[in-house]
This record gives structure tokens, sequence and C-alpha cells, in this order.
């Protein structure tokens, strides 16, 4: 068995990487993946419900408001924040300097079948949070 916990996007050889596991790896042994997404829907949901939980931490109503009169301002600067966050998903270009890779929904699974065959795929609703097992070849 493999783990690869967020940590799949540090490598910058994907092909590479996969060719390693695959040519030690007992067949069909399994990797376990945790992969973060970077979607936009999904960091905006994600980013919601921890503006929504601080919004109705107390329904006070002194605390309520002012943390309404925040939550507005927290949502417009996420907006623009994920704005910048698709134009860099769609350029290709990495985000940061930390990263070769950043995945969306669209480009994980590819990424994922380097290694073999998917078998469980899931989304943590509220996290941008991707847990998946692949059996190799």
């Amino acid at each position: 068995m493999f783990l690869f916990a967020t940590s799949l996007d540090h490598f910058q050889d994907l092909t590479e990487v996969a060719s390693s596991v695959v040519a030690i790896a007992k067949p069909g042994a399994v990797s376990i993946f945790w992969v973060g997404v970077h979607d936009p829907s999904i960091v905006a949901e994600q980013t919601g419900s921890h503006i929504f939980r601080k919004l109705f931490g107390s329904l006070h109503p002194g605390y309520f408001f002012s943390r309404y009169l925040a939550a507005s301002v927290k949502i417009l600067l996420n907006y623009f924040r994920l704005l910048r966050r698709r134009a860099g998903l769609l350029s290709g270009r990495p985000l940061d300097d930390l990263h070769f890779h950043y995945f969306t929904e669209r480009n994980l699974r590819p990424s994922l079948e380097l290694f073999g065959r998917i078998e469980r795929y899931l989304h943590v609703p509220g996290t941008n949070s991707i847990f998946a097992s692949v059996r190799h070849r």
C-alpha cells in the first residue's frame, strides 16, 4: 500500500512518480490518495461554509448583524480571489512556488489513472478534499 496525503501536487513529473510506484508495487497493490482540488466552485463552498459558521455562531442580534456585515465583505473579497484563481488555473501556470500541479475535478482522474484503476473516489462535502483508492495493474 502507498499513501499520498496532499503530496501529489508537489511532484513535478507525475508520470515518473507513477512509473516508480508501479515498478515497486506488488500486483494488485493499492495507493490511497488525499488530494486537494482547486475548482473555484469547490473552494467557494469550503470558504462559504466557514463564513456561515461564523455568521451563525451566535444568534444574539448584535453579534449576528456585526458578523453579517463582515460576511458581506468577505464574500465580495472571495469573489475577486476566486476570479484570480480561475484565471491562474486556465493559464496552466503554477499559482505559487510550492506546487507543480493544481488539481481540479477535471484533471485529477487522469492523473490518478497513471497509477492504475480508480476503485473509489470521494469528495468530502464542505471541503476541497478528494479521497481515492487506486489499484495497481
